[in-house]
């Protein structure tokens, strides 16, 4: 049996898998859109969390951990 990429689709397409060693990046001018942290749009929580000088990847694991605990990232 073929391994599975750490990024691939299920479903027809319509679900992107990011696994163990898979990487989500968003290019300059990329956006994601539709989805509600603590109702804020992931972009908005982003900028309002990077408005204060602290470390950006500690921001983004804590983005990432609000996404799982909302259900919209698996375990």
């Amino acid at each position: 049996m073929a391994q599975q990429p750490a990024v691939h689709t299920t479903e027809g397409g319509q679900r992107l898998v990011i696994g163990n060693g898979g990487v989500l990046e968003v290019e300059d001018g990329g956006t994601v859109t539709g989805l509600e942290v603590s109702g804020k749009d992931p972009a908005e929580a982003v900028a309002d969390a990077s408005s204060d000088g602290s470390d950006v990847t500690a921001q983004f694991n804590a983005l990432l951990a609000s996404l799982r605990a909302a259900g919209y990232l698996a375990e």
